[in-house]
This record gives structure tokens, C-alpha cells and sequence, in this order.
């Protein structure tokens, strides 16, 4: 198991660069003001040939509702983040993560 990101000897352009590689993109004019971007990057915004692409959400886990909670919580701007109430509410949690809780709280 590995960190969603790193911050173990990176610039803060690698974490930039981590965070696009694993939600995606970022908003277009923000990728247009990261004069850093190139290091990373080609033009058309895919991985430079030679640097570590970090997985994907999708390759990170398995199950497609944590993969959409956590694709709406990297989003880039806060205002599209869900708030605790829409997190406690999702599939995963409701789901999968709150059962278990549940399950594991019995066995103590």
C-alpha cells in the first residue's frame, strides 16, 4: 500500500504534479498560470515520458463508490468538495464504511 501522495523528498510542483495524475486535471486556467507545468508535462497535458505517473483513482481502488467520493474530494476548487453531510451521506459510507464500523464496535 502506498500514499495517495507524497510529500517524501517533493517540490511543491511533484505534488501538483502528483494531485493531476491521480484525480486529473486541474482547472484550465489554473494549469495555465503553473508556469511549472512543463517539467511534468506536454503540451497536450499528458505525463512527460520518464517521470512517475502516480495511479489513477481507478487503479487505486477497487470499489466505484469510494472512487466517486474520492474523485469529488480531490476536486481542485473547495466550493465543488462535498461537505461532511454529502460524505456521511454517500454509498460508501452508508454502504460500506458505517456497517463496518458497526460490525467492528459489536466484536469489542
Amino acid at each position: 500500500m502506498k500514499a495517495i501522495f507524497s510529500t517524501e523528498f517533493a517540490s511543491a510542483d511533484e505534488l501538483v504534479s502528483q494531485h493531476i495524475d491521480v484525480p486529473g486535471p486541474m482547472p484550465p486556467s489554473w494549469w495555465m498560470h503553473w508556469r511549472e507545468r512543463g517539467q511534468f508535462f506536454d503540451d497536450d497535458g499528458r505525463p512527460k515520458e520518464g517521470r512517475y505517473v502516480w495511479p489513477g483513482i481507478e487503479e487505486a481502488f477497487e470499489e466505484a463508490a469510494i472512487i466517486d467520493l474520492m474523485r469529488r474530494m480531490f476536486a481542485f476548487r473547495p466550493e465543488e468538495r462535498p461537505i461532511i453531510q454529502e460524505v456521511l451521506q454517500s454509498d460508501w459510507m452508508v454502504k460500506w464504511a458505517l456497517p463496518e464500523l458497526e460490525r467492528s464496535s459489536q466484536m469489542e
